[in-house]
C-alpha cells in the first residue's frame, strides 16, 4: 500500500474567549421575557461595533457579512466581531463597485465600506 502525500496544509488560528453570538442573547432575551441588554449595553455595543469598523476600514478590509450572529459578547459586554468568510480586500486599482451573486440575487457591492455600515 503505498502512501499518499498531501500538499494541502491546513492552519489554525486559537484566539481567546469572544463570548456567546448577540444572536444568542437576543433569542434568549425574546424567550424569556426578561430585559438582558439594557439602553446602555446597547450604546456601548453600538460604539464598539463602529470602532471595529473603523479599524477594518482604515485597513482596507470590507467584513460584508455584519449580523448578530457574527458578533461575539461577553459578559463584560466587550464586542468581537467575527467570521471573515465574506471579507475582502478593498483595491484602490479597480473601480468601485463589485458585482456578486449570493442567494439567487445579484448584489452590487461598492469597494468603499459603505456596505458595512448599511449592515449596522
Amino acid at each position: 500500500m503505498r502512501r499518499l502525500r498531501s500538499r494541502h496544509f491546513f492552519s489554525y488560528i486559537v484566539t481567546a474567549y469572544a463570548g456567546v453570538s448577540l444572536k444568542q442573547v437576543l433569542d434568549e432575551q425574546k424567550r424569556t421575557g426578561s430585559r438582558l441588554i439594557h439602553f446602555e449595553h446597547i450604546k456601548y455595543i453600538i460604539y464598539q461595533l463602529l470602532r471595529a469598523l473603523k479599524y477594518l476600514h482604515s485597513a482596507n478590509v470590507i467584513h460584508r457579512d455584519l449580523k448578530p450572529s457574527n458578533l461575539s459578547i461577553t459578559e463584560d459586554c466587550d464586542l468581537a466581531v467575527l467570521d471573515f468568510g465574506l471579507a475582502r480586500t478593498v483595491s484602490t486599482t479597480t473601480d468601485n463597485l463589485t458585482a456578486c451573486r449570493c442567494w439567487g440575487h445579484i448584489l452590487v457591492l461598492r469597494n468603499d465600506g459603505a456596505d458595512d455600515v448599511f449592515q449596522m
